[in-house]
């Protein structure tokens, strides 16, 4: 994978050389543990060229996301097809290829250059109709237990903040770019030696963990605003939301919202944004060039984005009475 993302460099020089001569008909992302039976840590893809005949310019390759074959780990066997699910999965597989389907999360065709990252994960339609209640309602859960766990809150109760049922319905979202929302930047890099001569205190330290919100205790000094939203770019992008004022770790990016965002509209961007974490991996990290690519669809309104249904949303479900 790293050689197909490539865009600089050697590397780059033999992608042009092998578009000069041969056609790239496919990239398929291969499931990131392919080769745990040979010990290898390694992110894979596969390439399908037609040899000897030159890429058009404007012809499109298909790319797969294949990254889950069924395949399970066993102690002592490896990755099996224990639940029989492999040889389902291949119809798929070889269907989409041979009749170049595109499918929101799994399939795209795109018109390439030697300059372009070779991947799915770059140009992948992320799929929308699966988002349900629990994935806003998990989310929110996971924030209210992080506010408990650090005597942030006395209490975590189930109840929504309103009554009123609010339907789900994604089909009519509206697709709007990330950097349309919001400012993406780096944040200032504080060491947890410094941080310890602080002491302990009221701050969050917020690293690139995906756990607790992100944070990894708390100090008596910040660098940071809060009410915003932290992304970690070391690998896979974990959103999260900070409410306090924060210092953090290297590779915490920040996403600054042009608009007025309180609580209940960030648990519903987290949620969205999360789910987009199927692009990165340890041979596609979530960088901030990365980012400000992406655009997510979003309830919308006069051509904006709809930020009190977010808000009236997130209240009717359960949990956000203890947000």
């Amino acid at each position: 994978m790293q050689s197909a993302l490539a865009t600089s460099g050697k590397v780059l020089e033999f992608k042009k050389k092998l578009l000069e001569k041969h056609t790239l008909q496919a990239v398929l992302s291969m499931p990131d543990e392919l080769f745990f039976n040979s010990k290898v840590g390694v992110v894979s893809c596969v390439m399908v060229f037609t040899a000897h005949k030159p890429h058009p310019n404007h012809k499109e390759t298909y790319f797969g996301y294949y990254k889950n074959d069924g395949f399970v780990k066993r102690k002592t066997k490896g990755r099996i097809d224990a639940y029989g699910k492999w040889p389902e999965i291949k119809e798929k597989w070889l269907s989409n290829f041979i009749n170049r389907k595109t499918e929101p999360g799994f399939s795209v065709n795109q018109i390439i250059t030697a300059e372009m990252e070779w991947s799915a994960e770059a140009y992948l339609e992320t799929n929308y109709s699966h988002l349900s209640d629990n994935d806003f309602i998990q989310t929110q859960l996971n924030y209210v237990t992080f506010l408990l766990g650090n005597g942030l809150s006395e209490q975590v109760s189930k109840a929504p903040f309103t009554e009123s049922e609010i339907n789900l319905d994604t089909s009519k979202w509206k697709s709007f770019e990330i950097t349309s929302l919001f400012t993406i930047k780096g944040s200032k890099t504080t060491p947890l030696l410094d941080l310890v001569e602080y002491g302990k205190g009221k701050f969050p330290f917020v690293t690139t963990q995906a756990t607790n919100n992100g944070i990894e205790g708390f100090y008596d000094f910040y660098s940071e605003d809060g009410n915003i939203l932290t992304a970690d770019s070391a690998v896979l992008g974990y959103c999260s939301y900070q409410a306090l004022p924060f210092s953090a770790s290297d590779h915490v990016e920040k996403l600054v919202p042009k608009f007025k965002m309180n609580k209940y509209i960030a648990m519903f961007l987290v949620t969205i944004f999360n789910i987009e974490q199927y692009r990165y991996n340890y041979g596609r990290k979530c960088s901030q060039t990365r980012m400000k690519e992406i655009s997510v669809k979003l309830p919308s309104k006069n051509g904006k984005p709809d930020f009190e249904y977010m808000e009236d949303y997130i209240k009717s479900l359960s949990y956000s009475s203890s947000l």
